[in-house]
């Protein structure tokens, strides 16, 4: 009879638990699946947590991960590694060089159909916890390789951690699994929840406010998802010229959510409408031992609420400075705040949590993970990386709007995924044009 090791997860996965995401790439060549393979076994026998699965906890409404002690039996499946063949070329789908704006590619490319989304799903299929799907374009001479986890077990830096392990084992690097798993538990013990009082109906309308703005999106003012890229030229430029008129060194990443923030608002929505820029941040420095903890690890910081006509007034490097300055503020008791929001591990809290405007008429979000260089993962034999991308995929399909993430870079230029409205996203390339033709 199997024995088993438990990986507790916390509140915070909870919160993310009706999330698969999805790192792909377009590389230019093949990959050598008997390679990747056995690359796979070799990660999974050493970082034992990822061959593992995800089943409910003793806690009511929790999730953990459950691994077999011993050896493997042949018939356990440690990963999901499934392939492909396209017949459609790729200049059906997009125009390579990539053009500053661009449709992103089918998810079928990147993610097999078995593939849940969900960690309820995960459990029902007994599904793994890695998947890698590559789809071959030999008429292009492309391939597409799109790596997926359930996000009710990694964040973006858990993600980060596993392609950095993978990628070692796949050149034969020496690397070491994440130490401290419980980091984040541990410190959680010792926290007395103090409960926060949300009404039902409070909760409800939140929610069904929350997820109508984004169809309202959709449906009326044409978001969907674009991949964009920035120019190297563009985004090093801005950077300098607002640390130089900045009193304090604000991050690349607060001046690029600033950018945005001040360039989508510029024209078209009324100014004396209320918005709320919302970034989010690894709690991981406030926290013992946890700089290689893979699981579920942030919060969102909430920049002051101001009417769309004072942000047009303001200059760039003062809202670069408030992006800075709620980062900066933001702390250990701001973690167990969140906790004591999310601690009742219910799905309806974790969402009414994400859509609380706080009182403005609606949020615009920018998440920066380009710090984790996640596209940036080198494949063996593979002569470039034409295209990169990440995918939030949900069982229902919904798509959160008026968001921007920064992926990574691609040979020096950034890469965002945007999904905002048609009238927003012209206004961004706009000014990408105008700004790239001053170099």
């Amino acid at each position: 009879m199997a024995e088993w090791d438990y990986f507790q997860l916390s509140a915070f996965d909870t919160s993310c638990s009706e999330v698969a995401f999805t790192t792909a790439w377009l590389i230019q060549g093949t990959i050598d699946i008997p390679s990747l393979s056995a690359a796979l076994d070799g990660l999974t026998e050493r970082w034992r947590m990822l061959a593992g699965r995800i089943e409910p906890s003793d806690k009511p409404g929790a999730w953990r991960v459950q691994v077999p002690k011993g050896d493997f039996a042949p018939e356990y499946r440690r990963y999901a590694l499934t392939t492909a063949v396209s017949d459609t070329p790729i200049s059906d789908y997009v125009t390579l060089p990539l053009l500053i704006v661009s449709p992103t590619l089918p998810v079928s490319l990147f993610v097999a159909p078995a593939t849940p989304t969900s960690n309820k799903t995960y459990v029902q299929t007994q599904h793994p916890l890695i998947s890698i799907h590559v789809t071959a374009l030999p008429n292009s001479g492309f391939a597409a390789i799109g790596f997926t986890v359930p996000h009710g077990v990694f964040d973006a830096t858990g993600m980060a951690l596993l392609q950095e392990a993978l990628e070692a084992q796949l050149h034969a690097r020496e690397w070491n699994p994440p130490s401290h798993p419980d980091a984040l538990n541990a410190a959680l013990s010792t926290h007395v929840v103090r409960p926060v009082a949300m009404s039902f109906f409070y909760k409800i309308s939140t929610v069904v406010m929350g997820a109508l703005r984004s169809v309202y999106d959709c449906f009326w003012n044409g978001a969907c998802d674009h991949l964009v890229v920035v120019p190297e030229a563009v985004h090093l430029g801005l950077v300098d010229q607002i640390r130089a008129l900045s009193k304090v060194r604000v991050s690349s990443s607060d001046v690029l959510a600033a950018w945005f923030y001040k360039t989508l608002y510029s024209k078209g929505t009324p100014a004396r409408r209320t918005v709320r820029l919302v970034t989010f941040s690894s709690f991981r420095p406030s926290i013992p031992n946890m700089s290689t903890y893979p699981h579920n690890a942030f919060i969102r910081n909430f920049c002051p609420q101001t009417s769309v006509g004072d942000l047009a007034q303001r200059p760039l490097e003062d809202i670069a400075l408030s992006v800075f300055q709620s980062r900066q503020n933001q702390g250990t008791e701001d973690v167990m705040a969140v906790y004591d929001a999310i601690a009742s591990h219910g799905i309806l809290d974790c969402s009414t949590c994400a859509f609380d405007c706080r009182g403005a008429d609606e949020l615009f979000w920018v998440n920066n993970c380009s710090s984790l260089r996640s596209t940036e993962l080198r494949w063996p034999g593979v002569s470039a990386v034409k295209w990169a991308n990440r995918y939030m995929r949900t069982e229902s399909g919904f798509q959160l709007s008026n968001i921007i993430s920064v992926m990574g870079r691609m040979d020096g230029d950034l890469l965002l995924h945007v999904n905002v409205s048609k009238a927003k996203l012209s206004l961004l390339e706009k000014e990408i044009q105008r700004l790239a033709a001053k170099d």
